[in-house]
Parts: C-alpha cells; structure tokens; sequence
C-alpha cells in the first residue's frame, strides 16, 4: 500500500520552470486580471510612507479595506489616515474603527466612506495543490508543480508614480521557503506569514493584493525576504562609503503574504462577513512565464560590487529566468570568489532548476567559507539538506539540517522537516517527536494549522500502529482543509489497515473527486477491492493508475499478481 508522505520543506527547492509559451489568451488573462485589481486596489497613506490595501467590502455608501497591520498600527485615535483610490480619489480613513486581526496577525480593517460607486474583490477560497509527494517506499519523488499556479501582487511602491501589477507564482506554502523568512519578525512581531510567492515586490506595496489569474484575492501582501548587510561587510563597506549610507538590503529569497483564510476566519462571526463575495472555483490556466514583470530598482547599481550580481540574479530567477540568474551569481563568484551569499545565491537557484547535485555542491562551499555569517550558515544548512533529501540521501539530509537547527530552532518548517526524514529512515517515535515540537511553534508563533502537518502526523502513527490517533490526526487535517485530497486518501489507507474496507473506499472515492489523476489514489482503491474479493474492479482501478503512471510499480506488480 501507498504511504504518502507530503512534506513541508523543500530543501533547495521543487518546483521546475515551465518553459515559455506565451499565446494571447494568456495575455488576456493577465490583462482582465490587472484591470480587475486596479480597481480595488488602494493606496494607504499614513504620514507619507505609504502602504496599499484591497476593497473587499461594502456596504452601503461604506467600503471596506484589507491592509497589512504594520502599515497602520502607528495610528493613534485622533491622527489622520488617508487613503487614494484608483482614479485618484482622497478619502478620510475613520481611525477610530480601524480593527486588527488577534494574536498579531499582520492584517488590519479600516474604512471609508464615499458615495462612488468602487469594485469589491472577490475572494477566492480555491486550494491550489503546492505540495510535492515524496513516496519512500518506491524511493521517488513526484514533481507535481509541473503547471505553476500564477498569481499577481498589486500594490504601490514607493517612488512610484503609479500601481505595480508583478506577475510571479506560489511556492511551497508551508512556511518553508529557501531562504527562510521568519514568519514572525523579531522588530515588529507581526505573524501569520504562510502565503509565499515569487513575485519581485518592493516597500509601499505591504497590504496590496495578492490575486490569482481569475483577479481574485488571495492573499495579503506583507514582506519581501532579503538580508541587510551593513558595515561589517568587507565588500560592501567602499560602495556604501560612496553612496552616504550605512547599510542595504539585497534579497535574496521570496515574498511573503497572509493568506485570505486568515481574515475569512476571523470575519465568519462579524458583521464584514455580510458584505464580502466569496467563490471556490478553479482560476483560469496560466502555463507561461514570458509575462511581462515590473522590477524594482536595485539597492547596488556598480557592476563591479558583486553585490549588483547578486541582487540582479534573484530578480531573474523570481521572473522565471533561470539561466541568466545563475550567471548573475556566477559574475559575482568570478568579482569575488569567497562570497558566501553568492555561492547560497546559486546553490538555491540551481536546487530551483532542480539540479541537486550542482546544489549541493554549491551550498556546501558556502557552508565551507570561514567567513559565514550565522543566518546564511543557517540557510545553507538548509539548502544542503534539501539538495541531500531530493537525492535520497536522508541520513545526510538529516545531518545538515540538525546543524541548521543548532542555529536556529525556532522554525517549524525545519522541525517538519526533520519528522519526514525520520520516516524516511523508519524512526516513527521521533518523527513523532519532531511533528510534535512543529504544531507547538505554530501555535506560539499564531500560524493558522496546517493540514499537511497533521496528515504526516497520522502517517506517523499508523506506522506505530496507533490506529486511534492516526484517525484523529487524519480528521484534523480534513477538518482544516476539507478540499485536501492527500488527507482523504490516507483516511483511506488508514482505514483498510484496520479491515473498515467500505469505510476506506468512501474516503478514497472522495479523495479521486478532488484529484482524479492521483494514481496512488486509484493503485489503493485496486488493493482493498482486491480485498473484498472483486477482482474485476480492481483490475480496472489498477489499469486506471496505469494509464495515468505507466511506469508506476505498485499498479504493475498488483496487476500482475491479479492475472
């Protein structure tokens, strides 16, 4: 049987570029879905440095708008807050009722009021499928983000004169990207960071839209991963001499937003609820990354500072452009050969394209160079131990990434990690252990659950033959997320094991509603037929997972145990 183990990091990455397919319906999709957010998109203007914000609300002549906490926290009963709408409309922001989401979740409410009639978001509730399936029984990895789920930020930068609308797609959403982002920010303890994209974004577009390719909102922006390198840096202390400042910032990493569950989980038992369009359906397709992308200005525009390399080299990759991004960091490595960020810079590019091996070799040098600041050492220890996992190296990949967790263990993603790779090696009490240490960083840094937390954790149990708390923690995930199809096939599973034959078939049947094409799904749907004797249907339950995987083993020996 088929145990399906879904991780929660991934390493150096998972996810292989689509290559360019532009056509004009795709166009039109990006064009319907810019024209939709500039109209409810805002600009959010306390004191000057402003933020954005999406309509999501109405009622009567009041509007509602979504923003990231941070943007107003600072406003004090009394103060003016303004806000400009798309066709430049100022508004008086009512202070006094602004409400902000508990537990520190970056997102706020404020309103506004005007007799205009302004388009309200849609919200979309859809479950895109980010994860990758990892089967350690048959020793493989399946890449299922071959088709990448596009989605846009609208927002305001500032020093610009007009709206950003930057194209880019979602990446692992369990809080696990790369470069690892603090989901909670040390300077302003602002939480709830679980929506991660490539998108380029920059300061003035935190509370702007996050939307998918239908322009429906998704998310809320919030941050931009990077790093400020300051004086102390050999390298950059002449360039930062000559420009009059202190320190920049490069990014080197992802964007990072709240997701719309937040805040619908939050309204569901106030008043906004009443007001706000809310939809689940699948957005349009979108396969290409020949899109065109707003990038914002770099922090170091000397070519001969390596830095300039490294910056320019993480916007490529963000925009799809691999190729030219590794050859960014290698101009870097070529000004500068011991430059750590450069060598982490094209390890966590290269793991991007999924070569492993170049990974590897790439993040290992970072690691090896004496000079390694503690947090580029932490994420090189993580990028190494991503490489080593998608080479099927555990016992490796677990060595890494205990030397990341020794840095920094305050990350739940590395604590999932480190619970699959116990599985992996068949070391359930402590994969137990690990799972159990992530669910109580995410509840003390207020991450909302996670589904594919408490589905790897009912793994775990039904590998200790813990059949009541397998069941248990295989609801919890389906009670978080009932559109989790992984969920619904290990309920399955764990079901059979215990002889409820129907019972898993229910669970299996509900998983093949929500992905039809999962050939594991159909390979146990074979085998517990098989069971009850109906010999007939399970031949066509696994030729069905034949014709969607030709090559996958367990359909073709269960197959051919039946003939």
């Amino acid at each position: 049987m088929m145990k399906y183990f879904l991780p929660t990091v991934l390493g150096a990455a998972t996810i292989a570029l689509i290559q360019p397919q532009a056509t004009l319906a795709q166009t039109a999709i990006q064009t319907d879905a810019r024209a939709i957010a500039e109209h409810f998109t805002v600009k959010v203007n306390p004191d000057g440095a402003w933020g954005s914000g999406a309509i999501v609300g109405k009622k009567n002549n009041v509007y509602y708008v979504l923003t990231a906490r941070h943007v107003v926290d600072d406003i004090r009963a009394g103060e003016e807050l303004w806000l400009i709408t798309h066709d430049n409309q100022d508004y008086q922001v009512d202070v006094d009722a602004i409400e902000l989401l508990p537990n520190n979740i970056d997102l706020a409410l404020i309103q506004f009021t005007s007799d205009r009639d302004y388009p309200v978001a849609t919200i979309s509730q859809y479950n895109y499928r980010l994860y990758e399936p990892r089967d350690y029984d048959n020793n493989s990895n399946s890449n299922a983000l071959e088709n990448k789920q596009y989605v846009y930020v609208s927002g305001w930068p500032l020093r610009e004169e007009k709206r950003v609308f930057n194209p880019g797609f979602l990446f692992d959403n369990s809080a696990s990207a790369v470069s690892a982002p603090d989901v909670a920010n040390p300077d302003d303890n602002f939480g709830g960071y679980e929506l991660i994209y490539t998108n380029l974004t920059h300061p003035g577009m935190s509370g702007g839209a996050v939307v998918d390719t239908a322009g429906r909102l998704i998310g809320i922006h919030g941050r931009g991963d990077g790093r400020v390198i300051g004086e102390e840096d050999e390298i950059i202390r002449q360039y930062l001499d000559e420009v009059g400042g202190n320190s920049v910032k490069i990014k080197i990493g992802l964007s990072l937003g709240i997701p719309i569950q937040s805040f619908l989980s939050w309204a569901a038992d106030r008043p906004i609820n009443d007001y706000l369009s809310v939809e689940n359906t699948a957005p349009p397709n979108l396969n290409s990354n020949n899109l065109k992308s707003w990038q914002p200005p770099l922090s170091v525009t000397d070519k001969s500072n390596p830095y300039h390399w490294i910056e320019k080299g993480n916007q490529l990759w963000r925009i799809g452009r691999v190729a030219e991004a590794r050859g960014s960091f290698e101009r870097a490595i070529e000004l500068e050969e011991d430059l750590y960020l450069a060598w982490f810079a094209k390890g966590f590019t290269l793991g991007f394209d999924r070569q492993f091996d170049r990974a590897l070799t790439a993040c290992d040098r970072a690691i090896k160079l004496n000079v390694l600041p503690t947090k580029i050492k932490y994420e090189s220890f993580r990028c190494k131990a991503g490489a080593l996992q998608q080479l099927q190296r555990p016992a490796e990949a677990l060595t890494a990434l205990n030397k990341a967790l020794e840095i920094n263990s305050n990350n739940s993603a590395d604590w999932m990690l480190q619970g699959e790779l116990y599985f992996a090696l068949k070391e359930y009490e402590a994969a137990l252990k690990s799972l159990d240490r992530a669910v109580e960083l995410r509840e003390n840094q207020n991450i909302t659950p996670s589904s594919l937390l408490h589905n790897n954790r009912a793994l775990i149990a039904l590998e200790l033959s813990q059949y009541e708390l397998a069941l248990e923690e295989v609801d919890k995930a389906i009670a978080i997320d009932s559109s989790f199809a992984p969920a619904w096939r290990n309920k399955g599973l764990i079901l059979e094991t215990i002889d409820r034959n129907q019972e898993s078939l229910t669970a299996y049947h509900k998983a093949l509603e929500l992905d039809p094409k999962d050939y594991n799904t159909w390979t146990n749907i074979g085998f517990t037929l098989y069971k009850l004797q109906r010999y007939q249907d399970a031949k066509q339950s696994f030729e069905k997972a034949l014709e969607i995987n030709p090559n996958y083993q367990p359909a073709i020996d269960n197959l051919n145990a039946i003939n």
